[in-house]
């Protein structure tokens, strides 16, 4: 994969899709470097010790219900919401250029700036839990799943070994506001191969509004030869935009 033109960048927080609110961003992951150092040593020794991550982004305010304010306002300090970014757009389907996702606290958002300028912000987000790289499996962000039950394209990420889990996450971003009773159903499933009996592993809670979940990581070890996955989604009542990932590490 050759070098890229960073032009296209996906931001998702909880049910909120920010991509076009910024035109700046930047993920860090780091470990804490602990001074291991003894008598007798000739130079400093280091350990890593725990990772952190966190995400800085800025662009340009816009005010009003689900809009970049009503999302970030809201959330400063709140815990566990669901951030997943992704640097290149979303390749739904292909374990290719995946993101990556945590859940999150919003540390800061500031808007404000000189006068004649268009209104900009800066928000920062911390992590609260490991930093996953995401791959997106459903991707109906741009077109709204059909109504009724949809199977993603399957994809071969890999078993849940020994020491791993299985991590994965949904954005439910837009839901059809003329039609009561809209609700989005995800499920995780696996198989032995792309087109064998799958079975269900993690259940999203079920969405009736925008909003978004990590859900509760699988511990391995699992079936070895369970490689195949894919994310099963019901809308029903309405048409409904969504995000659903996995990530095994």
């Amino acid at each position: 994969m050759g070098t890229t033109v960073f032009k296209d960048a996906k931001i998702f927080l909880k049910g909120f899709d920010l991509s076009g609110d910024h035109n700046d961003l930047g993920l860090n992951f780091s470990s804490e470097m602990l001074d291991a150092t003894t008598f007798g040593n000739s130079t400093r020794i280091r350990k890593g010790g725990l990772k952190t991550a966190d995400m800085s982004g800025s662009g340009f305010w816009q005010g009003g219900a689900n809009e970049v304010d009503d999302a970030l306002f809201n959330r400063i300090g709140v815990d566990n919401e669901l951030m997943t970014l992704f640097g290149d757009g979303i390749n739904g389907g292909t374990t290719c250029a995946p993101g990556y996702a945590m859940k999150s606290v919003a540390a800061s958002y500031n808007p404000g700036g000189s006068v004649g300028a268009l209104l900009p912000f800066t928000m920062t987000a911390m992590s609260e839990s490991e930093l996953v790289r995401a791959i997106p499996l459903q991707n109906a962000t741009e077109t709204a799943l059909s109504t009724g039950a949809t199977n993603s394209t399957p994809v071969e990420v890999g078993a849940i070994e020994s020491g791993m889990k299985l991590y994965a996450g949904q954005h439910g971003v837009e839901f059809a506001t003329s039609t009561t009773g809209a609700r989005l159903d995800m499920a995780v499933q696996n198989a032995s191969s792309s087109g064998a009996s799958y079975n269900t592993v993690l259940n999203f809670t079920q969405l009736t509004a925008i909003g978004g979940e990590w859900g509760t990581p699988v511990t391995g070890p699992s079936s070895t030869d369970r490689t195949w996955w894919r994310i099963q989604s019901c809308s029903c009542g309405a048409s409904v935009k969504a995000l659903g990932w996995v990530g095994i590490q």
